[in-house]
């Protein structure tokens, strides 16, 4: 055993120590197998339970050497399995907005829209019927002799002020038209019809007492009708509603049990 020893612990190093002080410490306690001696003030370091004969249990056997680090193949040497591609699922078809529409500006927080409905063709009946009468006038007044000139006239008259309502009637069915909004979310029922007389409604889905649909026999024959709308007292209708049933179906769908 070597003259003098160093102890290093608590981030100190002690010493020198001479052996019979060292194996003193030991004795004491003070010392164990694992407390890091030295010969040199400045190591090398090793355990004290190494240092022979200074305990009588075995010494700490040496750590294992560390394996041989492995040789790296190069990438072209060894190719890379391929994995099978996994087939994509496909993606939701989002629904379409209308920017700045009245549907998507009252959006709640987390809300989305799963359905939109719109107003049927059918709604421009009433203008293309004033159009008709004026078509109608027009003819007629064309058609009649010299002898009936001031009844031809009055009625040609009379056309051009029936297609002056027409155009109005128009112009205001195509405002009302593109201005009103359908939509089932996935919390609420949004209805909006008409600009300036405007008509709205916005329920919880668990809030619907009741959504009914009429159609007439026109509304059957191409796919229109009128959905009316039960919450409690107040009743709401709202017509010329294209593929009202698909509305109502929809609203079924997602209204929470």
């Amino acid at each position: 055993m070597a003259a003098s020893w160093f102890v290093r612990g608590n981030g100190k190093v002690y010493g020198p120590i001479d052996s019979s002080k060292l194996k003193q410490l030991v004795a004491d306690g003070k010392i164990d197998q694992t407390t890091e001696v030295a010969q040199q003030q400045n190591g090398p370091w090793s355990p004290a339970g190494r240092v022979k004969g200074l305990f009588v249990q075995p010494p700490i056997p040496a750590a294992p050497a560390p394996p041989p680090p492995a040789v790296k193949t190069p990438a072209a040497a060894v190719p890379a399995a391929t994995a099978p591609a996994l087939p994509t699922p496909p993606a939701a078809t989002p629904i379409a907005r209308k920017r700045g529409g009245y549907v998507d500006s009252n959006l709640l927080p987390n809300e989305q829209v799963v359905y939109r409905g719109h107003l049927h063709w059918f709604y421009f009946l009433r203008p293309l019927l004033w159009f008709a009468f004026a078509f109608f006038l027009f003819r007629t007044g064309a058609t009649m002799n010299a002898s009936e000139r001031d009844a031809g006239i009055g009625a040609i008259v009379l056309g051009v002020l029936v297609v002056l309502v027409g155009i109005l009637s128009a112009i205001g069915h195509v405002i009302t038209y593109k201005t009103s909004e359908f939509a089932v979310t996935n919390r609420r029922v949004i209805m909006k019809q008409g600009f300036i007389r405007r008509k709205t409604m916005e329920l919880m889905l668990g809030k619907v007492d009741s959504l009914a649909v009429d159609q007439g026999i026109f509304g059957r024959l191409f796919g229109f009708g009128t959905v009316r709308v039960t919450v409690a007292t107040e009743k709401q209708n709202f017509s010329f509603l294209a593929n009202p049933l698909e509305f109502r179906r929809q609203v079924q769908t997602h209204t929470p049990t």
